[in-house]
Parts: C-alpha cells; structure tokens; sequence
C-alpha cells in the first residue's frame, strides 16, 4: 500500500494485560483546546494513561502556560512506564511564566506500549492548554478497575515527580495537554 511503511519484527503494542491500556474508537482524536487548572492541590500528580501505538524517540516536550501561578512556583511533566516508573520530565520550570514552551529532557526511545502521563505543581494557579474532557470523555476511565486516570498517591516535590507514580485514586480531570518530539 503506497505510504505506509512495512511492519518491523517486535514493534508492536501489546496490551493484554487486565486493567492495562484501551483503545479509543476511533482511535485518531482531535481534541477540543481549553484551558484549566494543572492541580488542585499543591503538590499534586495527576496521571493520566495513553498507548502509544508506534516507537517515538522523544527529546523534548512542548506545553503552554495560559496563566502564571505566581513568582517562584514550579511545575513538572513527565512520561511514566506501565509500572508507573518515571521515564523522564520536564523539572523545575517556571510555573509564572506564560506561553508554549518546549523543554528538553533525557532522550529516549519509548517502544509501542502502555505509558502514563504526569503533571504537578506546587501552585493551583497555574492554567494550562489542555484537552476538553468535559463531555464525560474523563468519566469512561472511571470504569475501570485500575484507575487509568487521576490523582496519584505519591505527592510531588515542588516542581519535581516522584521516581514512581503510586496508585491512580481519583479520577475525572483534565489533562494538560504535552507534545512529545525528538
């Protein structure tokens, strides 16, 4: 089939495991852009679960910044693997600064898979571009049996995730949203 590329030995997500993963029909989603709170506590994680379909090597992540959450408040983002062990973030940015930002990280090559999304601050200020989820779309991850979306139990330090995420508690939030690049 002309423009598509040959199937590689190995290179594909495996999500078999219960309570792991999921796909979205359809699975190609333009998200609606608002803007809204990165936490609601100090110091809080939210994480939110994605399967990654193809490999990406990523060297950087690109998120914008509506509205400052005040003069010495930091944020982090960060990607975490299936067993909610940190990969890499994006540490101790400026969390008063306004606009897009791309921020280099650790460079690596995550494979298809399960993965895990991760925001905090040390501020509720802070707003962020993030996707809509205000149609219920967040609620769907609330039926599953391991919370696939939502607060997690290890709090952050400012600005800085913790080396795993914990257990995923609360769900129904709006993550914000983060381009990955090489």
């Amino acid at each position: 089939m002309p423009g598509r590329l040959p199937r590689l030995p190995g290179v594909v997500a495996v999500v078999d495991t219960a309570d792991q993963g999921y796909v979205m029909a359809p699975t190609i989603i333009v998200p609606r852009i608002i803007t809204a709170a990165m936490v609601s506590g100090v110091d809080q994680v939210r994480a939110f679960q994605f399967v990654l379909p193809f490999r990406i090597k990523v060297g950087k992540i690109i998120v914008h910044l509506t509205t400052g959450g005040g003069a010495g408040k930091l944020y982090a983002v960060g990607i975490y693997d299936v067993d909610k062990n940190i990969l890499f973030q994006a540490q101790e940015k400026d969390a008063n600064a306004t606009g897009g930002f791309i921020h280099t990280v650790t460079t690596t090559t995550l494979e298809p898979g399960v993965y895990y999304w991760a925001q905090t601050a040390d501020t509720t200020s802070v707003i962020f571009r993030v996707a809509d989820t205000s149609g219920g779309f967040d609620g769907l991850f609330d039926k599953f049996t391991t919370k696939a979306v939502g607060t997690a139990t290890a709090a952050s330090s400012p600005g800085i995730l913790n080396s795993a995420l914990g257990t995923i508690t609360t769900a129904n939030y709006t993550p914000a949203l983060g381009v990955l690049i090489s």
